[in-house]
């Protein structure tokens, strides 16, 4: 029969030993994982460091194009505000300034496309009415046609260079 010291003294022992042990391999493997803690970490900040160097690289990819964008279309402006002087240099040339379209005509035009001009239309007459109010003449008209055409085709350069953007 075993006495009380030694089963105090075996279960002692293997406290000691399971104690040493536990000690031993946290000398092992304590240095283990942190070398691969830090493995994970340089190569978190690896991918960290290349992921900014992308978006740099992106944005100056995008400034560049915007940049390419924007020498376009301030070509295409300037362009066409030179063909509109052209133009209107030749309107000026080829109209006589005789009148086109009567004051009534000229202000129903002029107003607001959401109002309902039909109904503030005058009754045809057989004649033409007496002009009331100043009238459009050729030089008017065809001016007019010369600013809507460069202002339709100045709107259509903003729009297909946003659309390229």
């Amino acid at each position: 029969m075993t006495t009380w010291f030694e089963r105090w003294g075996l279960t002692l022992l293997a406290l000691v030993a399971a104690a040493t042990g536990a000690a031993m391999s946290a000398l092992v493997l304590v240095p283990h994982y942190q070398e691969r803690i830090a493995t994970m970490e340089r190569n978190q900040a690896r991918a960290i460091a290349t992921a900014r160097q992308a978006d740099i690289d992106a944005l100056k990819t995008a400034n560049a194009h915007g940049n390419e964008l924007t020498a376009r279309l301030q070509l295409a402006e300037s362009t066409l505000t030179h063909k509109d002087q052209e133009l209107k240099n030749a309107i000026a040339s080829k109209t006589t300034g005789r009148a086109c379209l009567s004051g009534d005509v000229v202000r129903l035009l002029n107003q607001p496309a959401a109002e309902d001009r039909a109904a503030h239309l005058p009754t045809p007459t057989a004649s033409p009415a007496a002009a009331d109010g100043t009238a459009a003449t050729d030089t008017d008209v065809a001016q007019w046609a010369s600013n809507a055409r460069t202002q339709y085709d100045l709107c259509r350069a903003r729009l297909n260079a946003l659309i390229d953007w």
